[in-house]
């Protein structure tokens, strides 16, 4: 039988594991949201934007974020960033407060936001803490596929490339935690799965933690080790909540019949009902 639990503590068995020939890595690091919330402005024009968030994120494991669009994905993810703040409660990682522009996590985007008269080998350098040499580079361009495009310039590369310019990039800063907000949005089906792909190999390689906002269910169910529904709960209150926790293993992934489902109720918790 296909283990899904919500709510609870996170399901270990079957959940996949790292490349025993892993490099030794910064250690990935737990994040906790604990009755985090969000609120911009005051008076009427005062908007809740998120309230009572509490998810865990376990060291090394993969989250997948869904909601409706302006649910607050990306707002959560820039509070685990250090990028904004919390109005209430406590966001961690490592059991101690997130800091501002916290050096523990590093950020991939939609857009891959390469510098355009650079190369390939020095967008990725740009992201190497201070004293990170031309190896590391080399070694994490090579980890996503781009070795043949190294000298090239941003114009001269797919999107699908350049995203795997950025993740690289990204993971340069030796990061603990990971975000990524709806990094395959812009691709085409094709090159989406194999991006997904490649995140899985790299994650195996990399076993960073992660937190992956995304619209598309699929996606969520494919990657994550555990999926957070955010959205408006039923009591009608504004902002949002955490409508559904689920945690995923690799035995649930082989039952297509266990998996639909799950997509289905998903789906349904987002407010897209199956007939």
């Amino acid at each position: 039988m296909s283990t899904v639990v919500e709510r609870g503590e996170p399901a270990t068995a079957g959940r996949r594991q790292p490349n025993p020939n892993a490099r030794a890595a910064a250690p990935a690091l737990p994040v906790a949201f604990h009755q985090a919330s969000r609120v911009f402005g005051a008076g009427p024009d005062r908007r809740v934007v998120l309230r009572g968030i509490d998810i865990e994120a376990p060291a090394g494991s993969i989250v997948a974020l869904l909601g409706p669009s302006g649910c607050g994905k990306s707002t959560l993810l820039r509070i685990a960033g250090g990028l904004d703040r919390p109005s209430g409660g406590q966001v961690t990682i490592g059991g101690d407060p997130v800091r501002a522009f916290d050096p523990r996590c590093a950020v991939a985007f939609q857009e891959a936001r390469l510098l355009p008269w650079r190369s390939v080998r020095a967008n990725v350098a740009i992201g190497l803490p201070r004293g990170g040499g031309t190896e590391e580079v080399d070694r994490l361009i090579e980890l996503v596929g781009l070795r043949e495009a190294a000298d090239q310039r941003p114009r001269q590369i797919s999107g699908g490339m350049a995203q795997r310019a950025s993740l690289a990039r990204a993971l340069a800063r030796r990061p603990g935690v990971l975000l990524l907000d709806e990094p395959f949005g812009a691709l085409d089906a094709l090159t989406r799965i194999k991006m997904q792909d490649l995140l899985l190999d790299v994650h195996r390689s990399e076993p960073v933690t992660v937190l992956l906002v995304t619209h598309d269910v699929d996606e969520a169910v494919r990657l994550a080790d555990t999926v957070v529904v955010l959205g408006p709960a039923a009591d009608r209150r504004p902002g949002s909540t955490v409508l559904r926790s689920v945690d995923i293993d690799e035995t649930l992934r082989r039952d297509p019949v266990a998996t639909a489902e799950l997509r289905d109720d998903l789906l349904d918790c987002l407010g897209v009902h199956r007939h």
